[in-house]
């Protein structure tokens, strides 16, 4: 069975603690990086990740732990400042973030580890249901192509909305292994298969990187509405049956 990237810890009340980690590597301003990019770009993606993993089970963000393989000096504070930045743009500027250096040896690669640590109080986790429609929102995009300030990447914001509305039963970040692999763990959870659309399309299996869309399970009377709710593009992609 497909399972999220999510480890939920029992708690004696019947709450759960949610833990999500996300790791970017050979991405950063490093001259062995393989992508350069700003450390400020590395920092914010790798805790939105995170936080979306978070966000998308329906947990409080409690807390968030950094892993920066990178010595201290600009490069670090440059992703100490993206994290921060990203948690601004979640709308939890003062959760809590603590975590490590490599201060014993001078790094030519980026390396970066976000885990965020959350709280899924009692009550049934959101699950789609027979009939509806599988939808993106975002556009699966990896490598280079991932920019800050580009309006068609998913992030918290979207992601908290999208929950809100009573039409999106279920919600789910794609990464790596692209939108396929997320409609595979939607039908899991509600119990059903999924019929795809336009099964060979190669949107369906192209990273979406630092989880740059969602896929959400949505009665299909509201598909059209979504698209109010979110600026970045909303496309349906099959059904769960």
């Amino acid at each position: 069975m497909a399972h999220r990237d999510v480890l939920r810890v029992p708690l004696p009340d019947g709450s759960h603690l949610a833990l999500t980690c996300d790791v970017a590597a050979g991405v950063g301003p490093k001259p062995m990086d393989a992508v350069a990019a700003p450390g400020e770009t590395v920092g914010r993606f790798t805790a939105r990740v995170a936080l979306l993993e978070l966000v998308a089970v329906g947990a409080e963000p409690l807390a968030l732990v950094d892993g920066l393989a990178v010595e201290p000096g600009p490069t670090s504070q440059a992703i100490l400042d993206g994290i921060r930045a990203e948690l601004i743009a979640a709308g939890i500027p003062d959760l809590p973030v603590t975590g490590s250096l490599e201060k014993n040896l001078h790094t030519t690669m980026t390396a970066v580890t976000v885990t965020a640590v959350g709280l899924i109080r009692s009550g049934p986790a959101k699950t789609g249901r027979a009939g509806d429609r599988l939808v993106v929102i975002g556009v699966p995009k990896v490598g280079g192509e991932v920019r800050l300030g580009d309006p068609t990447l998913a992030d918290v914001p979207a992601a908290r909305a999208l929950l809100q509305h009573p039409a999106v039963h279920a919600l789910i970040p794609a990464g790596s292994g692209g939108v396929l692999p997320e409609c595979e763990v939607l039908a899991a959870e509600a119990g059903c298969d999924f019929q795809l659309d336009e099964p060979e399309a190669p949107s369906l299996r192209k990273s979406a990187g630092p989880a740059t869309c969602l896929v959400a399970a949505v009665d299909p009377a509201a598909v059209a509405a979504l698209a109010q709710l979110v600026r970045q593009p909303v496309w349906a992609v099959g059904r769960l049956v």
